[in-house]
């Protein structure tokens, strides 16, 4: 499995970013393919199934170097390498107690192929990528950009 789709959030600090807290998650990502015999429609088919396996992971921290090494894309000089793993998050309290895992979240229609008598899945067992918010009044504050975030505008 791989890490994909990051999101960071800086959270307080002064202008440099001095005591920020950074607030890193992504999203844990793996395929794995089965074939098995089946029915479809009273035809007997092969069933090839695809299973995206999803999970978020998560990770607060104090934040380390400086803000300067944020304003480009040189990812050594950032430092996330001396930050603490990533730890994987569970499904959310509010999901029922029936439902102890994210498993099943969404399944496509199944799609028929007859030519070989071929049905394809796609099943999705987890969520999506991770969106980092501020709120509260951290999300009242101005958050700072970097040149090659900033959006150009007119004078």
């Amino acid at each position: 499995r791989r890490l994909i789709n990051p999101s960071l959030l800086w959270v307080g600090g002064g202008p440099n970013r001095s005591r920020a807290t950074l607030v890193r998650a992504a999203r844990l990502h793996g395929t794995a393919c089965s074939s098995q015999r089946g029915l479809w429609s009273g035809e007997e088919v092969t069933q090839l199934t695809t299973t995206w396996h999803s999970d978020i992971v998560l990770e607060a921290s104090e934040a380390v170097g400086s803000a300067e090494a944020w304003h480009g894309w040189e990812v050594p000089s950032w430092g996330l390498s001396s930050l603490p793993p990533l730890r994987r998050v569970g499904p959310v309290a509010s999901l029922s107690a029936a439902r102890q895992a994210w498993s099943p979240l969404c399944q496509a229609a199944p799609r028929y192929v007859p030519a070989n008598r071929t049905l394809l899945r796609s099943v999705v067992d987890g969520p999506e990528d991770p969106k980092l918010l501020a709120l509260g009044p951290a999300a009242r504050r101005r958050p700072s950009a970097s040149p090659a975030t900033t959006p150009a505008t007119d004078p």
